[in-house]
């Protein structure tokens, strides 16, 4: 793949390619991808403004946690937007900087995208005690498998379901004023 960014992709397609330039650990991928005035915010709080800065803040989860391990669980786009829910083993998010020992959470992102590139994401986590989602390794250090050790899931995770509704809401409700406007004009 070239580092190159298809102006005419489809906003899924877009985070696919992100997602993936972060499992190869490919900065300039990454980087392409994103939007001078990429902002990002993990737990409600700004991480970063740029595009410069959020790449830093993933290479420093790279370095961190090089053996980290990301499970999508659920993927869908809407209206420019999509939203990701996934598992993130032995990981440092990007974005929790007081934190510097690789843990298991479960995640809930959103991206935004405008004209080929990410402009916007929000990331929610919830931390998972050791153990639960990790992958099977053959030894310290080695490559993950595609076997976890995660029984099957029944269900969403309720506080990730809730942050999926008020993401959602906070997401479309520009949208509606933009229409609602319109509406109201004619």
């Amino acid at each position: 793949m070239t580092s190159s960014v298809d102006t005419y992709a489809a906003p899924a397609e877009l985070v696919r390619r992100l997602l993936d330039a972060d499992a190869h650990h490919d900065l300039a991928r990454y980087r392409a991808l994103l939007a001078d005035e990429f902002t990002e915010e993990t737990e409600g709080e700004v991480t970063s403004r740029r595009g410069d800065d959020a790449a830093y803040l993933a290479a420093r989860a790279w370095a961190l946690a090089p053996g980290a391990y990301r499970t999508i669980d659920d993927l869908n786009e809407a209206a420019g937007c999509v939203m990701v829910r996934y598992r993130l083993d032995h990981a440092v998010p990007p974005g929790i900087v007081t934190r510097d020992r690789p843990g298991n959470f479960l995640g809930y992102s959103v991206y935004e995208t405008r004209d080929g590139h990410i402009i916007r994401a929000g990331h929610f986590f919830s931390e998972q005690p050791n153990g639960i989602g990790a992958p099977v390794t053959g030894h310290a250090g080695s490559a993950p498998s595609e076997i976890t050790a995660t029984p099957p899931r029944t269900r969403r995770h309720p506080i990730l379901a809730g942050l999926a509704v008020v993401l959602s809401v906070l997401i479309a409700e520009p949208l509606w004023a933009t229409i609602w406007g319109r509406i109201i004009d004619r």
